[in-house]
């Protein structure tokens, strides 16, 4: 098999797991967006600096060499992006996903995914997605709150029991797996986050997007305004521009480290875990 990972330094070392397939990633470049894995390796990198980042693109490779378990257990953590893709519609990109995860939760693996990478942990452990007959967040997800379980989970150390959040979804959770735990909900979507424990590993998952920076969401929906105006979402493409830029790009310029929380306090536990330094607070 093929080795797609570069070999184990002394430092804290995560792997992310790109969820956007070839063809989607190129349509990013031309609207002139980063690839997830980038936003997500480049916040690693601010808020550990003493890390190792590689990153595996799942989607590229033949199914028969989706690596195992054995290939990636010697990283600290994983971390999977988002995608554009629905995972009910179960494509060969999609499955090569599944199977991937599949492999990275029989081992000992700390993982952390947000959105798509939440709902490919749920569907690999027997879950059901499927699409949100209440309709799309887009842009942000408002009053997240807290399960009692969620108030006491390291994933919200800092949070308040209410908060709103950078979303950007179609789908939502309809059958949670077994050794799932719902950490927070809200009117959209009655699971907002989760973790879940299957064996030794451990996944945290929001399905709003704690990474993301507001101008990231802004961006996205002036590019996706015809598609969003059919949908419903908005009525026009001059209103999807007004959110984008009214609502959006003000929220930008708030503090990022409240949007980005839980996924500190991931990198926190990590590090703890691997005896590495704790970042700063």
């Amino acid at each position: 098999m093929e080795n797609y990972f570069k070999s184990m330094s002394k430092k804290v070392s995560f792997l992310v797991v790109e969820g956007f397939d070839q063809e989607n990633r190129k349509n990013l470049e031309k609207l002139g967006f980063g690839s997830q894995s980038t936003v997500f390796s480049n916040s690693i990198k601010k808020i550990h600096k003493d890390s190792d980042v590689d990153v595996f693109y799942p989607s590229d490779v033949e199914m028969g060499s989706v690596p195992e378990f054995r290939d990636i257990e010697n990283y600290d953590g994983i971390v999977w992006t988002g995608s554009i893709l629905n995972i009910y519609d179960n494509t060969d990109v999609i499955k090569k996903q599944i199977r991937f995860m599949e492999n990275c939760l029989s081992s000992n693996i700390k993982m952390f995914g947000s959105c798509w990478g939440m709902q490919v942990a749920i569907k690999a452990l027997g879950g059901k997605i499927r699409k949100n007959p209440k309709g799309p967040e887009v842009g942000i997800a408002h009053e997240i709150t807290l399960t009692s379980e969620g108030e006491n989970h390291p994933m919200y150390k800092n949070k308040p029991r209410t908060f709103y959040a950078p979303a950007f979804h179609l789908d939502e959770v309809e059958t949670l797996p077994k050794g799932s735990v719902i950490l927070s909900y809200n009117d959209i979507s009655a699971v907002q986050s989760v973790s879940i424990k299957s064996g030794n590993a451990i996944f945290w998952g929001p399905q709003y997007h704690p990474e993301l920076q507001y101008a990231y969401l802004s961006a996205v929906i002036k590019a996706r305004a015809p598609r969003l105006v059919n949908s419903g979402r908005f009525k026009s493409e001059d209103a999807a521009f007004k959110f984008a830029d009214d609502v959006l790009l003000k929220e930008n310029k708030k503090s990022e480290e409240f949007r980005i929380t839980e996924f500190k306090n991931w990198i926190n536990f990590i590090v703890q875990q691997s005896g590495g330094q704790k970042s700063k607070d």
